[in-house]
């Protein structure tokens, strides 16, 4: 049998076997307003709902996206009087769980109808200082899922953020796998990646 004819009798025995799930994710690219929790809350959640009329099933956010990312130690010293200015703005914007914003988000992760996977600065309630850096979990019904806390903060991110939870190192179950994440330098961490990948995720964003 030559190439072509074999080619072609595979494509028409194709139709059998399992059929595996086609999910659409959408990865947001986008800047928040700067250290603005509020106004960068309403731009995520009027990208979430964006993502869900465009067929998405899951929308991923960037790291440290509510309400931004202490990038500023790279270019200021960290006593330098600027970086201390940010850090007081940092925290002051940083989201508690549970929280008006998390209720914000799981509301247009409803409408939506999505899965929303959201990178933030979290503070711990009840302290004047304590901060993660953290992915937040939402479902499709707006309940929170679950967070995973950085375990070891790296860079600038060791002099506002404290390090995470082992025990938030998990997946969790959706309409079309698990699904779980690890957080920048995390991911060349081998016992992360392993603790991540022994209860198969479909996708670790």
């Amino acid at each position: 049998m030559r190439l072509v004819e074999l080619e072609r009798a595979v494509e028409a025995e194709a139709e059998g076997g399992d059929r595996l799930p086609r999910v659409r994710l959408a990865a947001v690219q986008a800047a928040p307003v700067f250290l603005n929790r509020e106004r960068t809350t309403e731009r995520a959640c009027q990208w979430i709902l964006e993502a869900g009329r465009r067929g998405a099933r899951l929308v991923v956010f960037p790291e440290g996206f509510l309400p931004g990312h202490p990038l500023w130690y790279h270019f200021f010293p960290a006593i330098d009087a600027k970086s201390n200015a940010l850090a007081t703005r940092l925290f002051l914007n940083s989201v508690e769980i549970p929280s008006r914003t998390t209720e914000a988000l799981g509301e247009a992760a409803r409408q939506a109808e999505v899965y929303v996977v959201m990178g933030l600065c979290e503070r711990r309630p009840g302290t004047f200082g304590t901060l993660y850096n953290t992915q937040l979990f939402v479902a499709p019904d707006g309940s929170i899922l679950g967070k995973h806390q950085k375990l070891v903060p790296t860079v600038g991110e060791r002099l506002v953020h404290t390090g995470g939870f082992g025990d938030t190192l998990r997946t969790y179950p959706t309409d079309f796998g698990r699904i779980g994440g690890l957080i920048c330098g995390e991911s060349s961490n081998p016992l992360a990646v392993f603790a991540l990948m022994a209860e198969s995720p479909l996708c670790s964003p």
